[in-house]
């Protein structure tokens, strides 16, 4: 029997079993400010499924969030247990850095939910969202869910190599000179959520202009607004499969800013960096333009005995939703490669060769 590792595995569930409790709480508390003419409580009474979708999706995205937290926190804990230091001060500060770290999950968690809803709100003016989800029209509802699980789904991984610079390390005690963050951890987490965030942006002002070009038939607002299920699910899939091939854009972007920074480049290298993160996004977007017209394309030609955007306009849930999962599924097949593709233009040591050689700069 293995002690240590039942002993870990008994912390982790008692840190998320409490991880649990904080994010249903939290989250009831946010959703109620972030909508506040909404009555959510009354709306669930009333078997109002659109105001249960979004806080289904809002519960989620809280929990990947602000699960992020778990890990730096057990680390916390079992660099705590195995000091050899123990007193009451050390296990005071630990403790410090646990809430630090819940604190700053939930805050950011919050503030980035807040700022898609705002963001998506003004992308689409001619729609009312607080008032179209009062009237329990779920298309509305699913775009905004789509939007939630895409921006968390992009920002857990920044978020937690931020988080990860809050842990104790092993050997501190209360007379140890070391700092009590890492600050090279926070700034590279920190760095990875600027670029993030920015594809954030990006992605959803994209989607949004593309997909008109894909539905040309389909007045996807006048749609929206009468409760068409079927556009609903079509726009959610295609922005989530934007987001999937996007997303292969920020791992290159994260490399060479990264780079740049830790070899103290000058102004200029630094904006041609910037110049090079741009490229990148602009590239992963024409590529998965092409990528999903190509699909959808596709399934039309091999389903030549449905008028698919006929369907759609009729309400059609059954054809909105297949398509949608076409969208999504080619987008996890082909990002990885994408990616690759995006790593090969900067040259650097981690990266290799590419059109942009930052790797001799000094």
């Amino acid at each position: 029997m293995n002690i240590q590792l039942i002993s870990t595995g008994l912390i982790e569930i008692g840190i998320s079993f409490a991880t649990g409790v904080f994010i249903f709480f939290f989250s009831f508390k946010i959703f109620s400010f972030l909508t506040k003419d909404i009555e959510e409580i009354e709306e669930l009474k009333n078997k109002n499924i659109a105001v249960g979708i979004l806080i289904a999706a809002f519960v989620f995205g809280i929990m990947l969030l602000v699960k992020e937290s778990v890990y730096p926190s057990k680390d916390t804990l079992i660099n705590l247990i195995k000091s050899n230091n123990l007193n009451l001060v050390v296990i005071l500060i630990s403790l410090l850095r646990i809430i630090v770290i819940y604190i700053i999950s939930a805050f950011f968690a919050f503030i980035i939910l807040w700022l898609s809803i705002k963001f998506f709100m003004i992308l689409t003016t001619k729609i009312d969202e607080i008032k179209e989800l009062t009237k329990n029209n779920s298309s509305v509802a699913l775009i905004l869910a789509s939007l939630i699980v895409s921006i968390v789904v992009l920002l857990t991984s920044p978020l937690a190599t931020f988080l990860s610079g809050i842990v104790k390390p092993s050997s501190i005690d209360i007379k140890s000179e070391e700092p009590f963050f890492n600050i090279d951890l926070i700034n590279k987490g920190f760095i990875e959520l600027i670029i993030s965030l920015a594809a954030v942006l990006f992605i959803f002002f994209i989607s949004f202009k593309v997909f008109s070009l894909f539905t040309k038939k389909i007045d996807e607002i006048k749609e929206l607004n009468s409760n068409n299920n079927a556009v609903g699910v079509l726009m959610a899939g295609f922005n989530f499969s934007m987001m999937l091939l996007v997303k292969s854009a920020i791992n290159p972007a994260i490399k060479a800013m990264e780079f740049a920074l830790d070899k103290k480049a000058s102004a200029e290298i630094i904006f041609l960096t910037i110049g090079q993160i741009i490229l990148y996004f602009i590239i992963a977007a024409i590529f998965a333009f092409i990528i999903l017209w190509i699909a959808m394309k596709l399934f039309m030609f091999l389903t030549t005995s449905i008028n698919e955007m006929e369907e759609i306009n009729n309400k059609n849930f059954a054809v909105g939703l297949i398509i949608a999962v076409l969208l999504i599924s080619s987008a996890l097949l082909l990002a990885q490669g994408l990616e690759t593709v995006l790593s090969g233009m900067v040259k650097t040591p981690q990266i290799g060769t590419g059109i942009l050689d930052l790797s001799n700069f000094k």
